[in-house]
Order: structure tokens, then C-alpha cells, then sequence
């Protein structure tokens, strides 16, 4: 190392960590905080009547009693515990689609951490082993085991497992490094694996947490450019005695201390450099709205940016040019997922689908909704795209760039559908295109309450499938009676699956399902049925195969999308 560490060494290895932290300390309270306000102002404008009066808004559900089913016609209930996995074409696409996706994204962080393991080697000058170049490969690799996580592990248990497999081989590396070195110690190893990769995991963990991993990335962009404003002022204030003194004489003619001077100097660094934090904020919008990036990709880059960032502070002791090379594993990063999507999609043009899944649920579920969400999203997206009815309970959740920045400028009303002109723009406009990495987005429909029944009919008869999570269902829940209703007659039952568990209130399920099916309407789907059969599907756990049995209900659901579109 050098001896002597000048200015920029300093700058790098003692003010970028600390920009970082101050952000990441500031950002973490305030994303909680914006969508906490975020939710507050998607109920109350839900819980509003829209400004346009006229037919379309409202009793747009179909109310039945035209014509009774036809004698001999039955409804059975059939209720699966855990579901077989039939193997069907979208079942095949959504399963492979995120695995796929996790090989592309995870050999991008191989060559990611390839990049850093030379830089590491070359900028210490140290002797190249086989076994020294595994075992700083495979500290370097972790990153990697979270952004398989991230894509493909729909469970805790998967994602246990391959953080298992990972910490297993590197013991083996560790042993047989240790085995032939005399030098080398456990602790050593320990400690470099400790340094180089804790600090950006917690970062991570916190900011790519279900609660704020919607605008989480975006708002800690926004804090450590802004942050790095503050630095910048301070050690320009600090440098130049003369611009000091100026400050220092405008502090004291207005009445400030020069305690508060100093705060003045880090709040007008903060706000100076807050423009173009703004303009870094909406241009992830602009790629997110051109398709160039996805919600997925956005997260994934924040991710090995932290990466890069940490993994390359300590070698500026070396040179100060050596923390560049965190940017060019991040470009050689990038540039390999463009190319591995990029060949697939050349390889699957004829291949893709578009299985519309409308979502419904019991709004009351909370944290609950989203583990489900996570669970079967991760899968069906790489099949086709995801429908819903904004609600409390996924408001948080699936809130996009552009959502997000409408709140922020006060314009969130924008988001609301007020009458059939609105809902026929609206379902012309959805976004039913992959993004780059295959991966089809979520819809949501914000509604106001006299616009949602129609919101709900539009949806079921444009939707492929149906999945309504009935869990916590009861007889307070009057708006999942409205839509089940809705659902017997309009869509044919071997379109709809509805998930239920214990804390489902079954004997009121059946009675809602009974009297809907004894009003349903003349020109109903189902009445044509000789048997029509409602399939239940009991998700008494959140496991491996739960999600599966269900992924593969959901495709098997699908009607006329047995064949490539």
C-alpha cells in the first residue's frame, strides 16, 4: 500500500462511505415514511365518488335473476389440498422463465466479480494461485447467491438453501487454502469475507425489504446525490478561506451562530445538488416507462452498484484509479445481461405468452397479501401479466416509477379511473409487453368507490384466469361477495381458482357460492355446463409446493393458451 494516503485517497475511503451511510441513514425513515403518506393518500381518494356522473360508473355487476340454471345443472366444490403439478406449456414458461432469468442476471454477477477478483489480485500484486483465486472469487460471488434469491426463490426455505450451499463450499475452499498456507488463518478469511460483503448485505436488507423495495432504490438515489452535495459544499467552504469568511459574515448579519451556519452550509449542498437527484429519480421513470428498465432490473442495479461501490473503496489505497474498477464490473455487469436477454429473446420470439391473471383478494389480509403476491408473481410473470384493483393491503407493494413521482407531485387523482371514458383509455394503454428481461409487469386500477364494480366487471371478462385469495374471507368482507357473485356469471368456473385456509369462514364461502350460483344470470357461460365445478385450493402453508401446486392450478386454469401466441 502506499504509504502516504493524499486527499482524493482520503475523499474516496473516508467521504464516499460515509455519503453512503448518511444517505442509507436518512433514506431508510424517509421511504417508510413517503409510503406510509402514499397509502394514506390512495384510501382516502379509494374511498371517494369520482367527478363524472352518468351511466358506466356504477351497478355495472351483473345482478342475475333473468333466468334460473337450467334443471340438472350442478355446482360442485372441489378442494385440493396441495395440488398436482401438471406441466403444461405457461406452467413450463412461468417455472423456467424465473430460473432463467436468475442464470442470465447471476453469470452478469459472475463476470461482475471476475472483473473484481483481478483488480483485487492485480492492484495487490499478488501471486495468482488456483486455490487464492477460488477462495477471493467465492467471497466476492455472494452478491450473486442474493440476486438468485431475489429472482427465482419464491420460499425462505429455497433461499436458505442456496445461501447453505454457498457458505458449505466456501468452508471447503477456506479448508483447503488454509490446508497450504502457513500464513493463512480462518479468522483472516472470516474478516475479509466480514469487510467485504456485511455492510452492503444489511444496506441491502433494509432498503430491498417487502415493506419499501417499491421506491427504496429510488429514494436512496435521491439521498446519496443529495448527500454528496452537503459533502461537496462543506469541503469547498473548508478550502477556500476566503468564500469561509463570506458565509461565515452572512451568517452572523442574519443572526445565526456558526453552529448553524455549518447547518446552513450542508443544507444549501443538499438542496443544490437535490435538482439532480430529482433528475436522476425521473430518469429511472423514463426507463422504466420505455421498457428499458424493469422494476426487477432497477432493484438488481442498486444491488451491485452497493456492491461495486464497497468492493472497490479499499483498493483506491493502492492507486486512486483502482476505484473505477467498480464501475467496469458494473458495465461488464450490464452488458452481459443485455446480451443474455438479448439472445433469448431471439430464441423465443415464437414463444411467448400473455396469460392475463386478475388478481382479487380479502383486502384485510395485509403482509399475508404480499407474501402470496411475492410468491406466485415471481412465477406467473415470466407467463404474462398481473391485474388488480388497488387496495390498502398491495398498495406499497406494486407501486411503479411513475406512480410513485404522480404522488410526489400531487397529482396521485391522475391514477384514479372516473368513468368508462377513463377505463376504455386505461385498458387500451395496459401494458401487456415483456420487459426486456421477459418479465411482464403488474396493472394496477385505481378506483374511486363508485367506480370499481365497473372496474371489476371490465377486468374479469378481459382476464385468462382468476385468482381470488379468499383467506380470512367472512361475512364483513361485502365487497369479495360482489365480486364472487361477479364471477359465477361471467367467467366460465374452470377460469377461477380461489385459495382458502383455516381462518376462511367456509360455511359462509358456501353459502355466498350457493346463492350466487341459484340468481345466476341467463346468459351466463356456466349455465351451458352440464357439471360445472368452483375449484378451492387450501394454502395451509406458504412452502415449495403450495406455490407450485398453485402456479400449475393457475395454468392449467388458462383457457385457449395451450399454444405459443
Amino acid at each position: 500500500m502506499s504509504q502516504n494516503a493524499d486527499p482524493l485517497t482520503l475523499a474516496l475511503t473516508g467521504q464516499l462511505p460515509f455519503v453512503i451511510l448518511v444517505a442509507s441513514v436518512v433514506a431508510f425513515p424517509c421511504s417508510l415514511l413517503l409510503l406510509w403518506l402514499y397509502r394514506r393518500a390512495v384510501l382516502r381518494t379509494m374511498g371517494r365518488r369520482s367527478h363524472v356522473r352518468g351511466e358506466g360508473n356504477r351497478n355495472t355487476l351483473h345482478t342475475g335473476s333473468h333466468a334460473a340454471p337450467t334443471v340438472g345443472v350442478g355446482l360442485k366444490l372441489r378442494v385440493e389440498e396441495t395440488g398436482r403439478v401438471l406441466k403444461s406449456p405457461i406452467y413450463t414458461c412461468a417455472q423456467h422463465g424465473a430460473w432463467r432469468a436468475a442464470l442470465i442476471y447471476g453469470f452478469a454477477g459472475v463476470v461482475f466479480t471476475l472483473v473484481m477478483v483481478m483488480a483485487v489480485l492485480v492492484s495487490g500484486n499478488m501471486e495468482v494461485s488456483v486455490v487464492r483465486y477460488l477462495m477471493v472469487f467465492w467471497v466476492y460471488a455472494w452478491p450473486v447467491v442474493l440476486t438468485v434469491n431475489f429472482i427465482a426463490a419464491s420460499t425462505r426455505r429455497v433461499m436458505l438453501m442456496t445461501g447453505f450451499i454457498y457458505f458449505v463450499i466456501l468452508l471447503l475452499i477456506t479448508s483447503v487454502a488454509v490446508a497450504r498456507s502457513t500464513q493463512l488463518t480462518l479468522n483472516q478469511i472470516v474478516m475479509l469475507w466480514t469487510i467485504t460483503n456485511l455492510p452492503p448485505t444489511v444496506l441491502l436488507f433494509a432498503f430491498l425489504a417487502r415493506r419499501i423495495r417499491a421506491v427504496g432504490p429510488m429514494v436512496l438515489t435521491f439521498m446519496v446525490i443529495s448527500a454528496t452535495g452537503s459533502v461537496i459544499a462543506l469541503a469547498v467552504a473548508g478550502a477556500n478561506a476566503g468564500l469561509l469568511r463570506i458565509i461565515s459574515n452572512v451568517g452572523s448579519s442574519i443572526g445565526l451562530s456558526a453552529s448553524a451556519t455549518f447547518i446552513g452550509i450542508v443544507i444549501g449542498g443538499f438542496l443544490m445538488f437535490a435538482g439532480v437527484g430529482w433528475l436522476a429519480v425521473t430518469w429511472i421513470r423514463w426507463g422504466y416507462q420505455s421498457k428499458k428498465l424493469s422494476d426487477q432490473s432497477i432493484t438488481l442495479d442498486a444491488l451491485w452498484v452497493l456492491f461495486a461501490i464497497s468492493q472497490s473503496i479499499g483498493l483506491v489505497f493502492e492507486a486512486p484509479l483502482w476505484v473505477l474498477s467498480g464501475l467496469a464490473a458494473f458495465i461488464a455487469y450490464k452488458m452481459t445481461v443485455w446480451i443474455g436477454f438479448r439472445t433469448v429473446q431471439a430464441q423465443q420470439n415464437s414463444k411467448t405468452f400473455n396469460a392475463r391473471l386478475l388478481l382479487l383478494r380479502v383486502f384485510s389480509l395485509g403482509k399475508r397479501s404480499e407474501r402470496l403476491f411475492d410468491a406466485i408473481t415471481k412465477r406467473w410473470r415470466y407467463a404474462g401479466s398481473v391485474q388488480l384493483i388497488a387496495g390498502p393491503d398491495l398498495a406499497t407493494t406494486t407501486v411503479e416509477p411513475q406512480e410513485f413521482l404522480e404522488f410526489l407531485s400531487g397529482r396521485i387523482s391522475r391514477l384514479f379511473i372516473d368513468g368508462k371514458a377513463m377505463l376504455d383509455s386505461r385498458m387500451l394503454q395496459l401494458d401487456v409487453k415483456p420487459d426486456f428481461d421477459s418479465r411482464y409487469r403488474v396493472n394496477d386500477f385505481f378506483c374511486y368507490d363508485d367506480t370499481w364494480e365497473m372496474v371489476l366487471s371490465r377486468l374479469v371478462e378481459e382476464s385468462d384466469v382468476v385468482f381470488m385469495d379468499l383467506r380470512g374471507f367472512s361475512p364483513q368482507n361485502a365487497g369479495c361477495v360482489r365480486e364472487l357473485t361477479e364471477l359465477i356469471n361471467v367467467v366460465p368456473l374452470e377460469r377461477v381458482v380461489l385459495a382458502i385456509d383455516d381462518t376462511t369462514d367456509y360455511g359462509f364461502l358456501e353459502n355466498t357460492i350457493t346463492n350466487a350460483w341459484d340468481q345466476v344470470s341467463a346468459d351466463s357461460p356456466n349455465i351451458e355446463s352440464s357439471e360445472v365445478e368452483l375449484r378451492l385450493f387450501r394454502l395451509s402453508r406458504l412452502g415449495t409446493q403450495h406455490i407450485a401446486g398453485l402456479v400449475s392450478a393457475l395454468s392449467s386454469a388458462v383457457q385457449g393458451k395451450d399454444s405459443p401466441l
